[in-house]
């Protein structure tokens, strides 16, 4: 009797392995537009409107990139993420100091990109212009601005 429960056991493990893979998620982004190449980018995927588009507090974000940017691109993949609702939102910190630099009024003085490639109106684009369903791999291309 004992042999037959961890032999279901072992076939109930690992028969569910390759559903939890299937499961996993890739998100892969190219980034272009940079005006030059000094500094790195700042990537923030978030799966919530309250962290978009720069959280106040990294734990807020997902996951938080910084990729080096090389002839005024830049790669990344976020992998095994849960499928779901997600948005992307880039900062070209060009002096390094790991945050948006912007002006009195709040106008970003470095170079911003989202997903989509939405464009805020009075503002910063909103989570639910910017977002996008992740199944199982996207591609995404994002230009920042100026």
């Amino acid at each position: 009797m004992k042999k037959n429960y961890k032999l279901t056991a072992s076939i109930l493990l690992f028969g569910l392995m390759p559903v939890n893979s299937l499961s996993a998620a890739t998100l892969d982004i190219r980034i272009n537009g940079f005006k030059n190449n000094t500094g790195g980018s700042i990537v923030y995927l978030h799966n919530q409107s309250s962290s978009f588009p720069f959280p106040s507090s990294p734990e807020n974000a997902v996951s938080i990139r910084t990729e080096k940017i090389t002839a005024q691109s830049a790669q990344l993949v976020f992998s095994n993420l849960k499928p779901g609702r997600y948005a992307v939102s880039i900062i070209h910190d060009e002096n390094g100091d790991g945050k948006l630099q912007s002006n009195f009024m709040g106008i970003p003085e470095e170079g911003v990109g989202v997903s989509n490639n939405v464009h805020g109106h009075f503002g910063p684009p909103s989570y639910d212009d910017a977002s996008f369903i992740l199944k199982d791999h996207k591609y995404l291309k994002i230009k920042v601005h100026y």
